[in-house]
């Protein structure tokens, strides 16, 4: 009887982890694929790719936390700084979706402030950076938006 519940409870939670390896991997491509458009694009297009791959690497610093991959999260965080400075970079007089990477950002923000709070203490730091980076770029941002 007890072997029979032991077997119930891995076939049940199987998956569960499978789906958590593979939203991760998913996740990663999606960023990789973003990553590689950015780079490709015309720079007054590159703004709105940054910002949602900034927000695809938030997402993915979440579940790395939540299945406590910190070194995994930490290395997120810090290509996110990265790419926060390319976003920042990337701002022209005519960027295209100003609006919409703003917005894409201000989310981006929102949640790094919740990985902020419930990240354990030794990453808070790094979210703490990730975060400021992020926030500056979205008020240049929207200082931009107010300019059109």
């Amino acid at each position: 009887m007890r072997s029979l519940v032991c077997i119930a409870i891995l076939i049940v939670f199987t998956p569960v982890a499978a789906f958590a390896k593979t939203e991760a991997t998913s996740e990663t491509q999606v960023i990789s694929d973003l990553v590689q458009r950015a780079q490709q694009a015309h720079p007054k297009d590159q703004c709105y790719l940054y910002a949602m791959i900034l927000q695809s690497m938030t997402e993915l610093a979440d579940h790395q936390l939540m299945q406590g991959n910190e070194a995994g999260a930490d290395t997120t965080l810090q290509k996110m700084q990265r790419y926060a400075l390319l976003l920042h970079e990337s701002l022209q007089p005519r960027t295209k979706k100003l609006k919409n990477s703003e917005e894409l950002l201000h989310s981006t923000s929102l949640r790094l402030q919740g990985l902020m709070h419930n990240a354990p203490f030794n990453d808070q730091s790094v979210v703490k950076a990730t975060l400021t980076n992020v926030e500056h770029v979205e008020s240049e941002l929207l200082n931009q938006v107010f300019l059109h």
